[in-house]
């Protein structure tokens, strides 16, 4: 199991404030949440599970290894992620990860 606290921290710019998009501040949690509504997962029913779980996370959430793994996976993997975002969200799964 791997927990996940901390998945409404904001992302931020080179500036320091806070990315928004559409009026709604951008956190890890909705970056992980995309990621892998967004990926081609071989495994899609699965990977929209974790996605809502993640989205809709209040608190600690916590992962199985192999749906941790999964989403990290699909961070990676995602081409439309820039690395403004890429780079805080795969550090926060770093640490997750421990």
């Amino acid at each position: 199991m791997r927990k996940l606290p901390g998945l409404s921290e904001e992302v931020c710019g080179l500036d320091g404030t806070a990315l928004i998009e559409n009026g709604r501040v951008i956190t890890v949690g909705f970056l992980i949440a995309n990621a892998l509504a967004r990926g081609a997962s071989a495994e899609p029913i699965r990977a929209m599970d974790i996605a809502l779980r993640v989205y809709n996370a209040d608190g600690v959430l916590e992962l199985e290894d192999a749906d941790f793994a999964l989403a990290r996976e699909a961070v990676e993997k995602d081409t439309l992620m820039s690395n403004l975002a890429k780079a805080p969200t795969l550090k926060f799964l770093t640490e997750a990860a421990g």
